[in-house]
């Protein structure tokens, strides 16, 4: 609930003006946080975390790190490639 509640409403309570949120990179974190929850909840189960379970959880944050990278690079060649059509 921290991730949901409370560093949003801290992040409104520090801005000035209204606080706008974009869909996209809302939705990007809200999927990954859930996927990682989901492991996380799978791991536990037998109580203890193995070397490849580590390394899953690893690899989704490497998966994420990668999104946040690229998709802005994507999504601008996209715009350009579709501004060049129209």
């Amino acid at each position: 609930w921290i991730a949901f509640l409370l560093i949003p409403g801290v992040c409104a309570l520090c801005t000035d003006g209204p606080l706008e949120i974009k869909r996209r990179p809302m939705l990007r974190d809200m999927m990954f946080y859930a996927l990682a929850l989901a492991e996380l909840s799978i791991f536990f189960h037998d109580g203890k975390v193995v070397a490849w379970e580590a390394a899953s959880l690893v690899g989704t944050y490497v998966a994420y790190l990668l999104v946040v990278w690229i998709a802005p690079i994507l999504r601008r060649k996209w715009r350009e490639r579709q501004g060049e059509i129209v």
